[in-house]
Protein backbone atom coordinates (compact mmCIF):
# COMPACT_ATOMS: atom_id res chain seq x y z
CA UNK A 1 0.00 0.00 0.00
CA UNK A 2 1.14 3.58 -0.25
CA UNK A 3 0.44 6.21 1.48
CA UNK A 4 0.71 9.99 1.48
CA UNK A 5 1.38 12.09 4.52
CA UNK A 6 0.28 15.33 3.96
CA UNK A 7 -0.16 17.37 7.27
CA UNK A 8 -3.47 19.19 8.21
CA UNK A 9 -2.21 22.29 9.94
CA UNK A 10 0.03 22.19 13.10
CA UNK A 11 -1.26 21.44 17.04
CA UNK A 12 1.09 24.03 18.04
CA UNK A 13 -0.31 27.05 15.66
CA UNK A 14 -0.34 29.75 18.40
CA UNK A 15 3.29 29.68 18.53
CA UNK A 16 3.35 30.06 14.97
CA UNK A 17 0.52 32.91 14.15
CA UNK A 18 2.69 35.36 12.57
CA UNK A 19 4.17 35.81 9.22
CA UNK A 20 2.66 32.21 7.96
CA UNK A 21 4.83 30.81 9.93
CA UNK A 22 2.29 28.00 10.67
CA UNK A 23 2.61 26.91 7.11
CA UNK A 24 6.14 27.79 6.51
CA UNK A 25 7.65 25.81 9.62
CA UNK A 26 4.87 24.12 10.74
CA UNK A 27 3.45 22.18 7.97
CA UNK A 28 6.86 20.80 7.62
CA UNK A 29 7.24 20.18 11.07
CA UNK A 30 3.81 18.45 11.64
CA UNK A 31 5.69 15.87 8.25
CA UNK A 32 8.71 15.53 10.53
CA UNK A 33 6.86 14.44 13.52
CA UNK A 34 4.71 12.07 11.61
CA UNK A 35 8.08 10.15 9.89
CA UNK A 36 9.90 9.61 13.61
CA UNK A 37 6.84 8.32 14.95
CA UNK A 38 6.06 5.85 12.83
CA UNK A 39 9.75 5.36 12.23
CA UNK A 40 10.35 4.78 16.10
CA UNK A 41 6.60 3.00 17.02
CA UNK A 42 8.29 0.69 14.49
CA UNK A 43 5.14 0.43 12.01
CA UNK A 44 7.13 0.73 8.66
CA UNK A 45 8.63 -2.98 10.54
CA UNK A 46 5.37 -4.46 11.52
CA UNK A 47 4.45 -3.44 7.87
CA UNK A 48 7.32 -4.05 5.25
CA UNK A 49 5.04 -3.74 2.27
CA UNK A 50 4.05 -0.24 3.04
CA UNK A 51 5.06 2.42 1.30
CA UNK A 52 4.89 6.03 2.60
CA UNK A 53 5.58 9.13 0.45
CA UNK A 54 6.10 12.39 3.01
CA UNK A 55 5.46 15.33 1.55
CA UNK A 56 7.37 18.83 1.20
CA UNK A 57 10.52 16.68 0.63
CA UNK A 58 9.66 14.80 4.18
CA UNK A 59 9.94 18.16 6.08
CA UNK A 60 12.56 18.66 8.41
CA UNK A 61 13.12 14.38 8.38
CA UNK A 62 15.67 14.14 5.63
CA UNK A 63 18.19 16.97 7.25
CA UNK A 64 18.72 15.06 10.27
CA UNK A 65 18.77 11.27 10.52
CA UNK A 66 21.83 11.22 11.39
CA UNK A 67 20.43 13.01 15.34
CA UNK A 68 17.88 10.76 15.00
CA UNK A 69 19.76 7.81 14.45
CA UNK A 70 22.03 8.89 17.35
CA UNK A 71 19.03 9.60 20.35
CA UNK A 72 18.21 6.15 19.31
CA UNK A 73 21.71 4.88 20.12
CA UNK A 74 22.15 6.92 22.81
CA UNK A 75 18.53 6.96 24.67
CA UNK A 76 16.29 4.42 25.97
CA UNK A 77 13.54 7.00 25.80
CA UNK A 78 13.80 6.67 21.94
CA UNK A 79 13.97 3.22 21.72
CA UNK A 80 10.92 2.46 23.69
CA UNK A 81 8.50 2.65 21.05
CA UNK A 82 9.45 -0.93 19.51
CA UNK A 83 11.54 -0.01 16.65
CA UNK A 84 14.81 -2.52 16.36
CA UNK A 85 16.23 -1.23 13.17
CA UNK A 86 18.44 1.82 12.96
CA UNK A 87 15.96 4.54 12.02
CA UNK A 88 17.82 6.41 9.65
CA UNK A 89 17.75 2.70 7.45
CA UNK A 90 14.53 2.69 7.91
CA UNK A 91 13.75 6.81 6.95
CA UNK A 92 15.83 6.12 3.61
CA UNK A 93 12.78 3.31 2.41
CA UNK A 94 10.47 6.24 2.82
CA UNK A 95 9.01 8.06 -0.18
CA UNK A 96 9.69 12.08 -0.57
CA UNK A 97 7.96 14.33 -2.88
CA UNK A 98 9.27 17.44 -4.46
CA UNK A 99 7.94 20.26 -3.06
CA UNK A 100 10.51 21.64 -1.71
CA UNK A 101 11.16 25.58 -3.86
CA UNK A 102 14.62 25.06 -3.50
CA UNK A 103 17.19 23.11 -6.07
CA UNK A 104 19.60 23.03 -3.95
CA UNK A 105 17.32 21.17 -1.22
CA UNK A 106 15.96 18.64 -4.22
CA UNK A 107 20.05 17.92 -5.18
CA UNK A 108 20.42 17.44 -1.32
CA UNK A 109 17.81 14.60 -1.42
CA UNK A 110 18.76 12.73 -4.24
CA UNK A 111 22.07 12.49 -2.68
CA UNK A 112 20.79 11.36 0.81
CA UNK A 113 18.27 8.92 -0.59
CA UNK A 114 18.80 8.48 -4.07
CA UNK A 115 16.57 9.44 -6.98
CA UNK A 116 15.09 6.52 -6.98
CA UNK A 117 12.79 7.53 -3.47
CA UNK A 118 11.71 10.63 -4.87
CA UNK A 119 8.40 11.27 -6.74
CA UNK A 120 7.01 14.34 -8.81
CA UNK A 121 4.86 16.51 -5.98
CA UNK A 122 3.20 19.89 -7.11
CA UNK A 123 0.94 20.29 -3.51
CA UNK A 124 -1.78 21.24 -5.99
CA UNK A 125 -4.08 23.45 -5.28
CA UNK A 126 -2.34 25.08 -1.74
CA UNK A 127 -1.01 28.38 -2.22
CA UNK A 128 2.47 27.06 -1.51
CA UNK A 129 2.68 24.42 -4.09
CA UNK A 130 5.40 24.24 -6.91
CA UNK A 131 3.99 26.41 -9.83
CA UNK A 132 5.65 24.30 -12.58
CA UNK A 133 6.96 21.08 -10.66
CA UNK A 134 8.29 19.65 -13.99
CA UNK A 135 10.57 22.57 -14.90
CA UNK A 136 11.60 22.58 -10.80
CA UNK A 137 12.75 19.25 -11.28
CA UNK A 138 14.81 20.18 -14.99
CA UNK A 139 15.96 23.27 -13.76
CA UNK A 140 17.84 20.83 -10.76
CA UNK A 141 21.43 19.43 -11.05
CA UNK A 142 20.34 15.96 -11.78
CA UNK A 143 21.46 13.56 -14.25
CA UNK A 144 18.91 12.74 -17.06
CA UNK A 145 18.47 8.98 -15.68
CA UNK A 146 17.35 11.05 -12.07
CA UNK A 147 15.18 13.25 -13.79
CA UNK A 148 13.14 11.01 -15.35
CA UNK A 149 12.87 8.68 -12.28
CA UNK A 150 11.48 11.44 -10.58
CA UNK A 151 9.36 12.57 -13.45
CA UNK A 152 7.15 9.96 -13.97
CA UNK A 153 9.56 6.25 -13.64
CA UNK A 154 9.11 6.02 -9.95
CA UNK A 155 6.00 7.17 -9.62
CA UNK A 156 5.33 3.91 -12.44
CA UNK A 157 7.45 1.60 -10.58
CA UNK A 158 5.46 2.37 -7.08
CA UNK A 159 2.32 2.41 -8.52
CA UNK A 160 2.42 -0.21 -11.16
CA UNK A 161 4.05 -2.38 -8.10
CA UNK A 162 0.32 -2.10 -6.32
CA UNK A 163 -2.15 -5.09 -6.50
CA UNK A 164 -4.84 -4.00 -9.34
CA UNK A 165 -7.94 -2.00 -7.69
CA UNK A 166 -10.28 -4.88 -9.42
CA UNK A 167 -8.27 -7.34 -7.41
CA UNK A 168 -9.69 -9.10 -4.04
CA UNK A 169 -8.67 -7.79 -0.87
CA UNK A 170 -5.87 -8.97 1.03
CA UNK A 171 -7.71 -10.26 4.10
CA UNK A 172 -6.01 -8.95 7.36
CA UNK A 173 -5.89 -11.22 10.26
Amino acid sequence: MLVLVHPNGYPEAAVLSHYYLVNIVGNPLATTVAAYYLILDGVLERLPNLRLCFVHGGGYAGSYPGRLAHAFRARDDVRAGGSKADPATTLARCLFDTVVHDPLQLEFLVRRFGASRLLLGSDYPFDMGQADPVAFVADARLSSKERNAILGANAADVLGSLPAANASPARVP
